[in-house]
């Protein structure tokens, strides 16, 4: 049995530091990390990681990455649209079909920890993730859920709850950007969470939820 950590949505490093504080044994697992900005490169260098230029996604290519700054660049249209945000920079990424490159490289057997934080693009690839079984190879799920952000609504959001729950998965919040305490495996992605939690906070900063109606 490999132990593996899959960072999606890599950004400067900052998810394998918070890796390296949250498992004590972070040094037996195989880490990956997948960082699409060509700006956050070189923070990999000199890493215990095997770096991929990658955006994850739901098929092997190319695609346009909105460069938006900070920690928010994203190959989605609709989330720069939805944030408003200013494109610093559009440019050509390689993309990888992440279910296909799970199945091609590791076992079921295998102990493999998910992160994701890919701003937007988790809809389509938790998607084809559970149609094709790659989700069965995944032990422990963390990351965000961009709803509103990316143009998503509660259906969308309650749909992707459902993909990891049918494999007996919880999705564990997870921010570990450097300016913020992150607390380890403190709160769950469920509707409660959401419904509770999340979606006020979005709508005091003036997001509409699609389908939610605050009681």
């Amino acid at each position: 049995m490999r132990k593996v950590f899959l960072d999606c949505g890599a950004n400067n490093g900052c998810s394998f530091r918070a890796f390296k504080e949250y498992y004590p044994d972070w040094r037996q697992y195989e880490i990956h990390c997948f960082e699409p900005n060509p700006g956050f490169k070189s923070a990999f260098q000199g890493l215990p990681v095997i770096y991929h230029p990658d955006a994850v996604w739901v098929e092997d290519g190319e695609m346009d990455f909105y460069i938006t700054g900070g920690a928010s660049s994203t190959l989605l249209e609709e989330k720069v649209i939805a944030q408003n945000k200013h494109v610093h920079a559009l440019v050509k990424v390689p993309t990888i079909d992440l279910s296909k490159w799970i199945m091609e490289n590791f076992n079921k057997e295998d102990h493999i920890v998910l992160k994701l934080d890919i701003e937007g693009a988790e809809y389509e690839l938790v998607e084809k993730m559970e149609k094709d079984g790659s989700l069965e190879y995944i032990t422990e799920v963390h990351g965000e859920i961009h709803g509103p952000k990316c143009g998503k609504g509660y259906e969308d959001d309650m749909k992707l709850i459902r993909s990891f729950k049918n494999q007996g998965l919880d999705i564990y919040a997870w921010s570990a950007a450097d300016d913020e305490d992150m607390t380890f495996k403190k709160n769950i992605l469920n509707e409660e969470f959401m419904v509770n939690v999340m979606y006020p906070n979005w709508i005091r900063k003036g997001f509409t939820i699609e389908g939610f109606e605050q009681q």
